[in-house]
């Protein structure tokens, strides 16, 4: 099935120059869109551009981390305040904060927040404007790791590794009520498979959300979302279903499949997931079947439609990013491999 709805450049592009990876979007309390990428004209170090509902300004300045940057994410706090998490390649690939407070980029809780080098980052914000990041980390057998900030130092939440083995994808987030999760693919020691793993922390320890068969193939991808309720939705490539999408809601201990599993048309890379104020479910990602070009779906309640514009979707596109803002509307991002890795930005209407 598909919609009429069409999307509107907000032209990106059009100043993020060329060569670029890693983009994601986020909005702040007073609906700015803030768009963070690693910017090939600065060696492929941070920039956050900030679009306020005209033209897209520099926040800070582009390139503005010490080295070049590896799987970005960005978040605002209840004071509009931006914040960016990302493998620091100056310090060894350790994770690293940063925030843009007193007109300047500053590194929040200092440098090498990890043990060793990372795989994968997430930075999530709660209600209270409390700051955690997760990642894998390598001194630890790649497991994951949640750290939160405590006003002095960086603290391991929970004390422990949250996963038993090697993690990657890790997508965290925190609801409505401050509840803390983290979503990741967790490798099975001695097999070639990986399962998609949901927890929250419960105040003391990591709690597993459901069962650990939500995929007991190899996914590629996985992405976390809330809806109005709190209640977590996890959308991830199902290796049971040839890596298509797979979207799974989770009410205390009961899971609902939205649609179906693997309803997209063939495989699916970069998958990016956003819940608006009416519980409009999106899901946005690099389609293998139609020649890696951006594709946007929703889902209507009873099943899985496509947002089409041909003219926008002509290209190859990677680290798909889809965003909701607090009146519902979407907005996507993409690197355009067919146009010398530009960034792009799109509203969906």
């Amino acid at each position: 099935m598909e919609s009429a709805l069409g999307w509107i450049n907000l032209q990106l592009s059009e100043i993020s120059g060329i060569r670029n990876s890693s983009i994601t979007l986020a909005f702040d309390k007073n609906d700015n869109l803030y768009a963070a990428y690693a910017d090939g004209s600065e060696m492929s170090k941070s920039t956050v551009m900030k679009y306020d509902g005209t033209v897209w300004k520099v926040v800070g300045n582009k390139g503005f981390s010490d080295g070049f940057v590896l799987n970005i994410s960005l978040a605002c706090d209840k004071y509009d305040i931006p914040y960016v998490a990302y493998f620091d390649s100056a310090d060894f690939g350790k994770a690293a904060v940063m925030r843009f407070i007193e007109n300047k980029w500053q590194h929040f809780g200092g440098k090498g927040i990890s043990l060793g080098r990372t795989v994968s980052s997430s930075i999530a914000i709660d209600a209270n404007s409390n700051i955690y990041i997760a990642y894998g980390d390598q001194s630890y057998s790649n497991r994951a790791i949640v750290k939160k900030f405590n006003g002095t130092e960086w603290e391991m939440v929970g004390g422990r590794p949250v996963s038993d083995n090697g993690a990657y994808n890790i997508s965290a987030a925190s609801n409505k009520n401050n509840t803390l999760y983290i979503a990741y693919g967790e490798y099975e020691p001695g097999r070639k498979t990986s399962r998609a793993i949901l927890k929250k922390f419960n105040g003391s320890d990591w709690q597993l959300i459901g069962s650990t068969d939500l995929c007991e193939y190899y996914i590629n991808d996985i992405s976390l979302a809330f809806n109005s309720d709190g209640d977590p939705y996890l959308a991830f490539s199902d290796g049971l279903y040839e890596e298509k999408i797979t979207v799974i809601k989770f009410n205390n201990t009961e899971k609902e499949i939205l649609g179906m599993r693997g309803f997209t048309s063939g495989k699916a890379y970069y998958i990016s997931l956003a819940i608006d104020k009416d519980d409009t479910v999106y899901i946005a990602y690099s389609d293998l079947c139609n020649n890696k070009k951006a594709t946007v779906m929703k889902y209507n309640k009873k099943d899985w439609e496509t947002i089409v514009d041909k003219s926008v979707t002509e290209c190859e596109a990677r680290y798909t990013s889809i965003a909701t803002d607090s009146k519902g509307e979407a907005y996507i991002a993409y690197i355009n491999c067919s146009d010398h890795e530009k960034a792009e930005v799109f509203k969906i209407i």
